[in-house]
């Protein structure tokens, strides 16, 4: 158990400045309104839709911590996710409740992860140092163990993308040369019918021409004729 709660501490260490200018994290103390009343909580603004977040976070607390996550699943999809009246490996020995707020804001995720151990038993920073750097920790172990797999599936369905785009481009400049090629197909069998035309005109003139020649023939003979009856 206290090596657990040392890695977490460490963890929590380790990025306890990341912030979100132009960046997809961000994690700070602030507080939140609750039952009426106003609690510490410790802030998370990340990229990934709220659902998606309370997907991973039911899992996560389930797998990780063996308690149930309420607000969450079939026919469900609260703001709020509660445990409550449980121990929570890492925080305290104690039962306590303790709530994630997950909600959209504006393109981004807010999520806010605070607890209790009573009614007005807030797990504070500064009556519960302890337990706030654990829950704390907590919360970017989470992190630390969803964002990473989230980012690696839209990175491959974004390289698969760009594959899909570039076979699309690879087909289409393969479609440009058959289609240059039959142009230049249709180009030569132009200019071969062109000169078929030609000769079919010349021999054409010349038909029409010897078919007059004819006909002014006749007429003559049919004169002759005419005249020596």
């Amino acid at each position: 158990m206290k090596k657990n709660i040392s890695i977490l501490i460490l963890l929590f260490f380790l990025v306890s400045n990341l912030q979100l200018n132009g960046q997809e994290l961000a994690v700070t103390d602030q507080t939140i309104e609750h039952d009426d009343q106003t609690q510490p909580s410790v802030k998370v603004i990340l990229k990934p839709d709220s659902k998606e977040v309370k997907k991973a976070y039911k899992k996560w607390m389930e797998d990780k911590q063996d308690v149930d996550v309420d607000g969450f699943g079939f026919l469900k999809n609260k703001d709020i996710l509660k445990i409550e009246k449980s121990k929570l490996k890492g925080i305290s020995d104690n039962k306590m409740d303790l709530f994630a707020r997950i909600i959209d804001k504006g393109d981004y995720t807010e999520m806010d992860v605070f607890g209790s151990f009573g009614y007005d038993l807030h797990i504070d920073p500064v009556v519960y140092p302890h337990e706030y750097r654990r829950m704390k920790a907590i919360v970017y172990a989470f992190l630390n163990d969803f964002l990473p797999g989230y980012y690696e599936e839209i990175v491959e369905d974004t390289q698969e993308l760009i594959g899909d785009i570039q076979e699309d481009k690879s087909e289409a400049n393969e479609k440009i040369v058959d289609n240059r090629d039959e142009i230049e197909k249709l180009k030569k069998e132009n200019a071969e019918l062109e000169n078929k035309i030609k000769e079919y005109q010349d021999q054409l003139e010349s038909a029409e021409t010897k078919l007059t020649a004819q006909k002014e023939e006749k007429q003559k003979v049919k004169k002759v004729i005419s005249n020596n009856k």
